[in-house]
């Protein structure tokens, strides 16, 4: 699952214009911005596959985050991105709901292996938090 390592049991804090990546740090802050816009309210099932579509909404986002060790100073504010995405809501079939979100985000600051200003791509199950 995107997020999250099985394992040791260290938790990951991606920020959707970063990778999620293992950090050494043992204490993080992430903040987040959006604004979600409806698109459509289909609630239909989609030709004859045994699936529905239910709504399509459009979400901007801003977001904010860092990771420190104990005893470091904390900066909270040190990674930032902004970008966009498109939610769909389905259903299979029907009754057992799903949300997929295709995006991108964009680095305003460079930051765990990725250049600012530079594009990534992702696709995503379920809500970003």
């Amino acid at each position: 699952m995107r997020g999250y390592v099985a394992g040791p049991g260290r938790r990951i804090f991606p920020l959707r214009g970063y990778p999620a990546v293992s950090t050494g740090f043992t204490r993080a802050a992430t903040t987040a911005l959006e604004l979600r816009v409806p698109l459509a309210l289909v609630a239909k099932a989609i030709w004859k596959l045994p699936m529905g579509l239910d709504r399509v909404s459009l979400t901007a986002y801003g977001e904010a985050g860092g990771g420190w060790r104990a005893g470091e100073a904390a900066d909270p504010f040190a990674l930032r991105d902004v970008g966009g995405e498109v939610v769909v809501d389905a259903a299979i079939p029907q009754d057992i709901g799903f949300r997929v979100r295709v995006g991108a985000g964009v680095p305003l600051v460079s930051g765990l292996g990725v250049r600012s200003g530079k594009a990534r791509w992702y696709l995503a199950f379920g809500t970003a938090f």
